[in-house]
């Protein structure tokens, strides 16, 4: 494509922009080239839309050489920033297409009304529904600048800042809220509309923000056609880190679809669905990626198992995080005026 060639030479003489960072795929094959292509062209074509809605310029899109899962968001010297490493395309888009998780027994039954129609890809779904939520959670973080200098990883850092936690808080709800609308969308164009196939597209759609979770907390990579994965203390936290704890956020996802797909999208599904059926999903994603006798499966499982454990505690952070965010003059502002929390 030669509109998104040229928008990666722009990005050369950005001085901004350390140049060994911007990812070079001229030397793949056909069909990697096309994927990043395909990147560069979804994430542009949002940026240009709502760059120009909320008046966010100039603002630049590009893939980073990180081999590990990741994006971020920055302003700097006056000019906005979003980008996501080489390695997230790769997993999200080469194992969801090759990987067809969807032929698998437990998934095959339960979604088979939504498999059978030929209008619906359950693996280009799995794929747009992370794409959508990576970008919007993006470029709230973008919003939420409010014209000062900063940097957002999507990678936690042990340092903890409870503004940054009321950003993340902010930003995964208009991320959800946006996959929420595509959820729709999809539905809409349906040959089979039903309450059922409705609720699981909200399903299939949460399991894909959780891969995406956890593909960038496991920090998991694609080297030379190698999947690893880096072990990591996931001792469950409130209070510390950048990032409020995976599950932390999961939660406030998962409540704020349990409200929402009542209020607005007229089904009544429980907390304890929307934690089993995407948990389903993830698990057997990662069981499929990694191997049956991988440690990341089953730290996976145990990981979700803090959900029970921790759950008081959970929900009672992310109340004072909701209310944190309602405080803050910032933010407050910009919810007012997206109407999202």
């Amino acid at each position: 494509m030669t509109k998104i060639r040229n928008r990666i030479k722009k990005l050369e003489k950005i001085k901004v922009i350390d140049q060994n960072d911007i990812f070079q795929f001229d030397h793949l094959t056909d069909d990697e080239i096309s994927l990043y292509e395909n990147f560069y062209s979804f994430f542009y074509k949002l940026l240009d839309k709502y760059s120009d809605k909320h008046q966010l310029k100039p603002i630049h899109f590009y893939i980073d050489n990180y081999r590990f899962c990741s994006a971020s968001a920055t302003f700097s010297k006056g000019t906005y920033f979003m980008k996501i490493s080489c390695a997230y395309p790769k997993m999200i888009s080469d194992k969801f297409n090759r990987l067809s998780i969807f032929e698998k027994p437990r998934l095959s039954s339960k979604y088979k009304s939504l498999t059978e129609q030929k209008s619906f890809n359950a693996n280009e779904f799995l794929k747009i529904c992370s794409m959508t939520f990576t970008f919007h959670h993006e470029f709230r973080h973008l919003i939420q600048s409010d014209g000062k200098e900063f940097e957002f990883l999507e990678n936690t850092l042990n340092k903890f800042d409870f503004d940054r936690h009321l950003h993340e808080f902010d930003a995964d709800r208009i991320g959800s809220r946006m996959v929420m609308d595509y959820v729709f969308d999809v539905y809409e164009k349906l040959e089979n509309k039903s309450k059922r196939n409705l609720e699981d597209l909200f399903f299939i759609a949460l399991g894909s923000i959780s891969i995406t979770f956890l593909l960038h907390y496991f920090k998991v990579m694609n080297q030379n056609g190698q999947i690893t994965f880096t072990e990591i203390d996931d001792d469950f936290y409130l209070e510390e880190k950048t990032h409020p704890h995976t599950i932390i956020r999961l939660a406030n996802i998962i409540e704020f679809y349990s409200d929402n797909v009542q209020e607005n999208y007229g089904l009544n599904i429980s907390f304890v669905d929307f934690l089993k059926y995407p948990f389903e999903i993830a698990n057997i994603y990662f069981s499929e990626l990694f191997g049956q006798n991988s440690k990341l499966p089953n730290a996976i499982y145990q990981y979700f198992e803090q959900f029970d454990k921790n759950l008081d505690d959970i929900n009672e952070y992310n109340k004072k995080l909701y209310d944190g965010v309602m405080k803050n003059k910032k933010l407050s502002k910009i919810v007012a005026e997206n109407n999202v929390l």
